[in-house]
């Protein structure tokens, strides 16, 4: 399981850097994966409105709906730009070591969890998924907060976004990048 925390962002960034050396994105299907990796991005910044890492338990907004919506978002935001590229390669690549990485990370997490907040988070375990959504409407009277969003640092994946979109519409229209 620590292998799997250590490694997981370097195991992400060596895919993208092929990813983005060796796709070849059509029109469509770089608008189709741009518009699901935003989607995930959005799911992303509206999760980390509500996380205060290590300090209280998050049960509202999309923590109301799974255990896990940063890691949802994330799964969205990868396979958005996977999809973008003709082929099945890059989607199962990055859904394996998505399994292979997030799983136990994860699990993992959950210990800590169960550590740090004892019998609230066994509660808000038994009634959340793990990961996959519950088809319901999120509870909870906890607003989002922007500031956490900034604490959080979630920034970076915005601008990792913008990045990689740009550099995909450049291939896509222009052949460079």
């Amino acid at each position: 399981m620590a292998f799997a925390q250590r490694f997981r962002v370097f195991a992400g960034f060596l895919l993208a850097v092929a990813f983005l050396v060796c796709s070849r994105p059509t029109p469509p299907r770089l608008w189709f994966g741009a518009a699901l990796a935003a989607v995930g991005l959005g799911i992303r910044i509206w999760a980390t409105g509500y996380l205060q890492k290590n300090s209280r338990l998050a049960t509202g907004g999309p923590y109301a709906l799974t255990r896990n919506p940063l890691y949802f978002g994330s799964l969205l935001l990868g396979l958005g730009f996977m999809l973008t590229t003709p082929g099945w390669w890059f989607p199962a690549i990055f859904l394996s070591l998505f399994v292979l990485f997030y799983l136990p990370t994860m699990r993992s997490e959950e210990k800590q969890l169960q550590e740090l907040f004892g019998e609230a988070f066994e509660q808000y375990r038994c009634g959340t998924p793990l990961f996959f959504p519950a088809l319901r409407l999120p509870g909870g009277h906890e607003p989002f907060d922007l500031s956490r969003v900034r604490a959080n640092r979630e920034y970076n994946a915005v601008l990792g976004y913008l990045a990689v979109f740009g550099l995909l519409i450049l291939k896509t229209y222009f052949g460079a990048a």
